[in-house]
């Protein structure tokens, strides 16, 4: 993936700037900045209460914040990020896939690099009863690991 730089500038006229190698880590600086709703424009986002403002290179605005879509994909990764001010985590749109074994390898690139939260959605109701599938023999597999003691879900 190419360079990603995201500068953040605040009318106090504080401004920083970060290169990043990865969408995920230029997501996380944005969101720190931007907070929980940002009102995005066509080259640049605002933060909800109007103090700051995000700009970016290497990738748009709209791919920075709202990920990477890619078409008839029936299975969604969607990644979380916590905003510590508010005590709360969003998820938003990562890439879709056609296959659930592509979005689980998206999902664990994404949990090596330490996101936040991850969730695998379907678009489909055959993609949800796949995942759906692929929850319950993991949670089978809990049990009998644990010997058969009761495991909260």
């Amino acid at each position: 993936m190419t360079k990603i730089t995201v500068r953040y500038a605040s009318i106090d006229h504080f401004s920083q700037t970060r290169s990043f190698s990865t969408l995920v880590a230029a997501r996380r600086y944005a969101f720190k900045w931007l907070g929980e709703f940002p009102e995005v424009g066509s080259t640049y986002a605002v933060s909800g209460d109007g103090v700051g403002r995000i700009t970016v290179s290497g990738v748009t605005i709209q791919q920075l914040l709202q990920g990477e879509l890619a078409q008839g994909g029936a299975f969604q990764v969607h990644v979380g990020h916590v905003n510590e001010d508010y005590a709360s985590v969003r998820f938003y749109l990562d890439r879709s896939f056609a296959t659930l074994a592509e979005a689980n390898a998206r999902a664990q690139e994404l949990d090596e690099e330490g996101c936040d939260g991850i969730r695998l959605v379907g678009t489909t109701e055959a993609a949800q009863a796949e995942i759906a599938a692929q929850q319950a023999a993991y949670e089978a597999q809990l049990y009998e690991d644990r010997q058969h003691e009761a495991y909260p879900f």
